[in-house]
């Protein structure tokens, strides 16, 4: 850990947070990278030049690079630090013998960022931007080792932030900083005025994928959890985030008053973040990454675990009319009388934007069946063709998909998936629905049940689009007598062998049974 007021760095135990020796290290370290072998650590020093710690005996020599520096960057096999110095440039400094090389690019390079396979190095700047255009510096992509620019990243609204690459190497995430958030910028290409902003570039093709917004003034540094599951950020004054690599939403926002990013340990139990106002060092217990990590593209989930809450992002729900929680497949799930009860979640992540790909899975058991419709998960209401969708039992007990507004179990016939099986009371299934731009698919225990490859119906206009309910329709009632557990929201259609995945992982954990 690197104490820029102090110009020290601190060893710290993790297996029981005990600081063990404070290192002297010079004028205002700044970040600090490892040798792959742990024998060194390389401190970047905006007061000037490199400090190299020898991790045996905690000495400390100084590497002459010219200059103060911004941000280091390792090659995997140690031998190549390169340097972001704002003000000299970018260099090379060969690590075996001390010698600095400077390197052709653009002025003010800030921070870099090198991929796992060592082939290739992102430059992030703070005062290149393309046309002279306020707030939009390039990215460059050099090709190592042979240092050659092979691409330029530009138009982002972006002032040249911290990056980070994901552990597997396919993407890098760069800090566009206070691109959308200073007054005097432009804030072209912004998706939110004011605020901050991240960018998630794949390394293949150098593509933007994303541009994120995070309200507020610009976070500081970018790390991965050791799996890549999730991405801690560090607001300069109030708050940490950790986002969700698969979805890219906040799974979580602390209010303390950081610097830098939550730094995960090598088997992502434990996060660490410097509270600057304190000169203390926070301790996080970080959700462990199961080994069968979840399948990309979770942006909600309500597990039923004695709460409505969603715990993949914000979406909360409020339990109604009596609407409970009982033992579920796993953990506990909620209870529906058939009478009254349900779940109201607000607005749900899909009840708008009906045009997009997303999938629905929970699992559900029913007391009784009967003649009587049951509804499981519903966002229709009100007029017919208004884009929305349902997903209940039938008056036959078999399971229905459909998307559409006022019309017969408001469904419109061409946009509907109705199970083959009907459902048995007093056994769980796992039902999971996929809306693809060309089809409608039901699942049930993993297996494909139905497809209607017709054109999906199409809602005319967003507007009126009820909340999400859980046990009931806001159409007509259709109360559920029975048990709803594991309800989760993906923002793309999921395969066949994700959907079978999903079961299985289910069945294994009890959700089969009785």
């Amino acid at each position: 850990m690197s104490c820029l007021g102090s110009g020290t760095v601190s060893v710290i135990k993790t297996a029981s947070n005990i600081v063990t020796h404070t290192i002297p290290v010079g004028i205002r370290p700044l970040e600090l990278t490892a040798a792959p072998d742990g024998s060194r650590v390389y401190v970047a020093r905006s007061g000037g030049d490199v400090a190299v710690i020898l991790t045996r005996d905690k000495t400390v020599h100084v590497l002459s690079a010219g200059g103060p520096v911004n941000g280091p960057a390792l090659t995997p096999d140690g031998r190549r630090l390169y340097l972001a110095m704002l003000q000299e440039g970018l260099k090379r400094l060969d690590t075996a013998t001390g010698l600095v090389t400077r390197l052709a690019s653009s002025p003010c390079p800030a921070h870099l960022a090198v991929t796992p396979d060592g082939r290739r190095l992102y430059v992030n700047y703070q005062c290149s931007g393309p046309g002279g255009r306020p707030g939009h510096d390039a990215i460059d992509v050099f090709e190592l080792p042979a240092e050659r620019l092979v691409a330029s990243i530009t138009g982002l609204p972006n002032v040249g932030g911290p990056m980070a690459v994901s552990p597997e190497g396919a993407q890098v995430w760069a800090n566009g900083l206070n691109a959308c958030y200073v007054p005097a910028y432009d804030h072209a290409g912004c998706p939110v005025v004011p605020g901050s902003v991240l960018h998630i570039i794949r390394t293949s093709d150098n593509a933007v994928l994303r541009t994120l917004a995070l309200p507020g003034e610009a976070f500081d540094r970018i790390s991965f959890s050791p799996g890549g599951a999730r991405v801690g950020v560090g607001r300069r004054s109030t708050s940490l985030g950790v986002l969700d690599t698969a979805s890219f939403t906040l799974l979580e926002s602390l209010q303390v008053r950081a610097s830098g990013s939550a730094v995960f340990t090598p088997d992502g139990k434990r996060a660490y973040a410097v509270l600057f106002d304190k000169s203390a060092l926070a301790v996080f217990e970080a959700v462990p990454e199961t080994s069968g990590r979840e399948v990309p593209g979770l942006v909600a989930r309500w597990p039923a675990d004695g709460t409505a809450n969603d715990t993949r992002g914000i979406r909360h729900g409020r339990l109604e009319g009596g609407a409970g929680f009982v033992p579920g497949c796993v953990g506990q799930a909620f209870l529906f009388d058939g009478r009254q009860g349900s779940v109201s979640i607000g607005f749900s992540p899909l009840t708008t934007g009906i045009q997009d790909e997303f999938t629905v899975a929970a699992w559900a058991k029913f007391t009784t069946t009967g003649a009587a419709e049951m509804s499981i998960l519903d966002t229709c209401r009100g007029a017919e063709f208004q884009p929305a969708w349902r997903l209940f039992k039938r008056n036959d007990n078999r399971l229905a998909f459909c998307l559409g507004g006022q019309s017969p179990n408001g469904c419109a016939d061409s946009a509907t998936a109705v199970s083959r099986r009907a459902v048995i009371p007093g056994e769980w299934f796992h039902i999971a629905t996929v809306r693809s731009l060309h089809a409608l698919s039901l699942y049930v225990n993993g297996a494909l049940e139905a497809v209607n490859e017709a054109a999906p119906f199409r809602g005319h206009s967003a507007e009126g689009v009820s909340e999400l309910r859980l046990g009931s329709s806001a159409l007509s009632g259709a109360f559920l007598h029975g048990r709803v557990d594991e309800v989760k929201f993906y923002n793309r259609a999921l395969s066949a062998s994700e959907i079978l995945s999903i079961y299985q992982t289910g069945s294994a954990a009890g959700c089969r049974e009785q």
